[in-house]
């Protein structure tokens, strides 16, 4: 049976997994100093089915200054779903479920860096920032004087 709850402590090793299996090039070694940082400073949700961990989401709380005004606002990431449990709506029941929790907290913003700007669409996201990535050589910067 499907239910959504707030993870603790005795879902961590089961979070971790997921995530390394949402997002393959990390393995628990790798991540694990990572992880234990954020989730000690974040709230997790999962969707499970009966009590195996089928999707999760990581919102962690920032405050960000938006010309001049300081606002709550939830950074979103590590939104994943194990490959048994796909295409069955279970991020859209972690997202209202947060969205609810953030709603009562009074945090009225909240950011990720979407795989799918169409998927994330659908909750209410949309692009607000640009990104540039480029590389300057060396040899393209001036010379100490």
């Amino acid at each position: 049976m499907k239910h959504v709850r707030e993870l603790g402590e005795k879902d961590r090793k089961a979070q971790l997994e997921l995530i390394c299996e949402g997002f393959p090039w990390n393995t628990p070694e790798v991540m694990k100093e990572r992880f234990d940082l954020l989730v000690a400073h974040s709230d997790s949700f999962g969707s499970f089915e009966d009590d195996v961990l089928a999707s999760q989401i990581i919102s962690t709380p920032y405050t960000i200054d938006f010309y001049g005004t300081k606002y709550p606002m939830a950074g979103i990431g590590f939104v994943a779903t194990s490959h048994n449990y796909q295409h069955q709506h279970r991020i859209d029941d972690l997202m209202s479920y947060i969205f609810e929790k953030l709603h009562k907290d009074g945090t009225i913003l909240s950011y990720l860096a979407p795989f799918s700007y169409r998927f994330y669409r659908r909750f209410g996201y949309e692009t607000i920032f640009d990104m540039l990535d480029f590389a300057i050589l060396r040899t393209d910067l001036p010379a100490d004087r």
